[in-house]
């Protein structure tokens, strides 16, 4: 068997090759086309790689920099992907952009942009760690139609939550979305960051907590490992049982704040301004956040030498916060841990209690939001970003300051 995948991979291997050389002559001709009417037309050209959800965010900062004067909107953009990871999604996009999704034309575009990325004819994408500004000061740019509103508000009332109801969205990463929609790689290819990964268990007490202050809840996901079991109607796994690629938009769209995990969905409640109560964020992450409204808290890295979890400051200076494969915790004796069940329930509470305004800020929460951005060396992107650590996470974690 292991003889036949790398077989299958070789064979892969030569194939993309050969594509690639044929797609060449064609590529070249496209790019000269290009930049003749490139004057005439203001004519720019970008690669979306909307096969994730998460890279939308990109289209969505490209509008609002426009909206805000920093991009020609005399000038004419094509942004080409290759699939679309939702396609209602990309249709709101369309009506503001112009967005082709093809395979061939994508990987055409893309080998013909490697051999002459200095050509004034590419337009990179905005990126969030580099403008997570634009989303805290100007407006989303996607909107519905009437249609739409009343296909939404219809989808509501399907799963029996009530007119003006206040409601949570909540995505939990798992190996599910990956093994299944991404698969031209092997579970065992995508092991490499099976740390970003949560248990769906831990999120039950705080959905509970939420329900019994109001709120309904709904467990998000495209395709999703586990159900999301509870008794209270309030719960609804919508995964399982309401999921469309419009209900994926449309209720992000709508709740009151988004729960997240390390997944690009919730890209697309910073699309329409939803503040993020983000759980789980792993070190990779750089132990940031992005916009001002959203509230973070971390996983933690058991020193299994030391037999104690690593201080922030330790895992800046072992380079942690900069990695993205499973096997460099594994080689220093790390071990990411998840959050609790009792630090995601103090995460969501803080955050509900912040849009209420029921919240207050006392002189030791602001003294710990201080000492934990002090940590960061000059340059590091922990200095700049916007977003809180949770309060009570970083209380009762006092001693990762140190």
């Amino acid at each position: 068997m292991p003889q036949l995948l790398k077989l299958k991979k070789l064979f892969e291997k030569i194939s993309a090759k050969i594509l690639k050389v044929i797609l060449l002559a064609p590529g070249f001709i496209l790019f000269f086309l290009l930049r003749i009417f490139q004057p005439v037309f203001n004519l720019r050209v970008a690669i979306g790689g909307f096969e994730r959800i998460g890279h939308y965010i990109h289209a969505e900062l490209y509008l609002r920099k426009q909206k805000n004067g920093e991009y020609d909107s005399r000038k004419f953009l094509i942004i080409i992907s290759s699939k679309t990871a939702n396609k209602e999604l990309h249709r709101m996009f369309q009506r503001r952009l112009c967005l082709i999704d093809n395979d061939l034309i994508s990987l055409m575009v893309g080998l013909i942009q490697s051999m002459t990325r200095k050509s004034s004819l590419w337009l990179e994408l905005p990126y969030v760690n580099r403008y997570q500004e634009v989303l805290d000061t100007i407006p989303p740019q996607l909107f519905y139609t009437e249609d739409e509103e009343s296909k939404g508000k219809k989808l509501l009332k399907e799963m029996q939550i009530k007119d003006n109801a206040a409601f949570v969205c909540l995505h939990i990463r798992d190996k599910a979305y990956l093994n299944t929609v991404h698969n031209y790689r092997s579970p065992q290819e995508w092991d490499y960051h099976d740390y970003r990964n949560c248990s769906v268990e831990n999120f039950l007490p705080a959905s509970e907590c939420l329900a019994s202050n109001g709120l309904y809840v709904l467990r998000m996901g495209y395709v999703v490992e586990k159900p999301f079991i509870s008794k209270n109607n309030k719960i609804i796994d919508y995964a399982n049982r309401f999921r469309s690629e419009f209900g994926d938009i449309y209720c992000i769209s709508k709740c009151k704040f988004f729960i997240a995990t390390e997944g690009g969905l919730h890209s697309v409640a910073w699309m329409f301004n939803i503040p993020v109560a983000y759980s789980n964020s792993s070190p990779p992450a750089g132990l940031v956040g992005w916009r001002k409204d959203d509230i973070v808290i971390h996983k933690k890295l058991w020193d299994g030498n030391k037999k104690r979890f690593l201080t922030y400051r330790e895992i800046i200076q072992c380079g942690a916060d900069t990695w993205y494969h499973k096997d460099l915790y594994v080689k220093a004796g790390l071990e990411v841990i998840e959050n609790s069940p009792e630090e995601i329930i103090d995460l969501v509470k803080e955050m509900n209690a912040r849009l209420d305004k029921t919240w207050t800020t006392t002189p030791e929460e602001d003294d710990l939001q201080k000492r934990y951005r002090s940590i960061f060396p000059a340059g590091h992107r922990g200095i700049s970003f916007q977003s809180r650590i949770g309060t009570d996470f970083l209380r009762k974690n006092i001693a990762l300051l140190e």
